[in-house]
């Protein structure tokens, strides 16, 4: 398979499954938008891609979101608590029946939109850092707290979605006593402190649908296999017999 911006392609009518394709109307004629924040278009651009086959026939069509890669820091305390902050994000309050009735549509209800969400502390990288860089320096600005312990977790991406760069998750610990030496972001007080939450606590979260972020779910997953990978087998297999109940 290769991929190639829309304006390199004959830009089909009809998509394999014959289903009608609509045609890259949002975008300029090279395939792209840069946009800003801050100047200049240089945190990124909006590109429409088509991915083709090993033929050069098209498959599908997106878009990709050509921002800075960032960093994630996964909290944890003494007892194994998992820290994590509220936000209010851009997704949907309304129920499934009444979202799917607007996807259906093909609109986006913006009065609806604005639904909280518990997450790890991250954010997008600077120029002048490097990943674990951007990924404690995030931690600090957001929980406003000292990181003293740093360790890399792993590289992430959601993979189906807008952004082709890897996200750089480690976890650690913070000093929540200490307040860091750094600039203060005038957005970051707008956020939460960090909350320890235990499994019990994290699972009643995701029942209650305030706990649905993939990058905070993937980095919990992601900490558990390591630690699991290390442990007893009779450890592994307890909780191998918990996953299959």
């Amino acid at each position: 398979m290769s991929i190639v911006l829309i304006s390199d392609v004959n830009f089909p009518t009809i998509n394999p499954k014959g289903q009608p394709v609509e045609g890259p109307a949002w975008g300029p004629g090279d395939g792209a938008f840069a946009f800003e924040s801050g100047g200049n278009g240089k945190f990124g651009r909006v590109v429409h891609i088509a991915n083709l086959n090993d033929e050069g026939a098209f498959l599908f069509d997106g878009m990709l979101r050509a921002e800075p890669g960032g960093g994630l820091f996964l909290p944890i305390d003494g007892e194994g608590r998992i820290g994590v902050q509220l936000r209010t994000r851009n997704q949907t309050t309304k129920s499934s029946t009444e979202w799917k009735a607007d996807y259906a549509a093909g609109v986006i209800d913006i009065a609806a939109l604005g639904r909280p969400s518990w997450e790890l502390p991250r954010g997008y990288g600077r120029l002048d850092e490097s990943a674990d860089e951007t990924a404690t320096r995030e931690a600090e600005e957001e929980t406003r707290s000292k990181v003293t312990r740093q360790e890399f977790l792993a590289w992430t991406n959601d993979n189906s979605a807008l952004s082709p760069h890897m996200t750089f998750n480690s976890w650690g610990t913070v000093d929540l006593s200490v307040t860091p030496d750094r600039d203060d972001d005038p957005f970051e007080p707008m956020l939460t402190g960090v909350e320890f939450k235990d499994f019990c606590e994290l699972s009643a979260m995701i029942d209650d649908g305030t706990l649905y972020c993939d990058y905070t779910l993937g980095a919990i997953g992601a900490r558990l296999i390591k630690a699991l990978a290390g442990a007893p087998p009779v450890l592994r297999a307890k909780v191998a017999e918990l996953i299959a109940s």
